[in-house]
């Protein structure tokens, strides 16, 4: 989305203010895209079904398989968001709470 740019400028200035600003701002904006694509991904997961001809027979494994794929989305966008935010601020402690909870 472009917001690594301004992070990089604010790290470089040492602006650590305008830093967290940026962060929260990019957060909250990649959050609200994520709950506006979930609303809109559950409202045309029929439409969708519909779309890919599934057989009758599946119509109900392939609607539990892609709300499972699609709810998916917020793990994703929560692990890659906050991981790059332990990086920045070097935050071993955080990333290690993760990695704790991966099967392995």
């Amino acid at each position: 989305m472009g917001s690594g740019t301004v992070f990089s400028i604010y790290y470089g200035r040492k602006d650590e203010h305008g830093l967290k600003e940026g962060i929260l701002a990019s957060f909250t904006l990649l959050a609200a895209v994520t709950v506006l694509l979930h609303i809109l991904t559950f409202c045309l997961l029929d439409w969708t079904i519909a779309a890919l001809r599934t057989p009758d027979h599946l119509v109900g494994m392939t609607r539990e398989y892609l709300a499972v794929i699609f709810v998916g989305m917020t793990g994703i966008f929560l692990y890659n968001f906050l991981l790059r935010c332990c990086v920045l601020w070097e935050i071993p402690w955080l990333r290690l709470c993760f990695w704790r909870f991966l099967p392995a």
